[in-house]
């Protein structure tokens, strides 16, 4: 008798049990579809993350040559400048 009692309530808690465990298996089995979309788009961004940082870094590169040669310009119109100046004096010497 005592053995059918444990039988039964075996049987009940395998019938409360089962199905829990189905559907644990069923929002596992999405947990894992989600988790391998969410580190498909997490790769995305890394890809879009890395091109920016390489753009940003071509921009400020192109900025500093861009200041280079503003400089160098303003440095040659000085020099033209002199130049011009020193011309002009050696004019009037002879």
């Amino acid at each position: 008798m005592k053995t059918d009692a444990n039988q039964d309530a075996f049987c009940r808690v395998i019938r409360i049990v089962e199905p829990k465990k189905l559907k644990l298996a069923e929002a596992e089995g999405e947990l894992q579809a989600q988790m391998d979309k969410l580190n498909q788009k997490r790769a995305q961004l890394q890809q879009v993350t890395d091109k920016l940082q390489a753009l940003n870094d071509e921009y400020a590169a192109m900025n500093k040559k861009k200041k280079d040669l503003e400089d160098n310009i303003q440095l040659c119109s000085q020099k033209l400048a002199r130049a011009e100046q020193l011309i002009g004096k050696l004019a009037h010497i002879n």
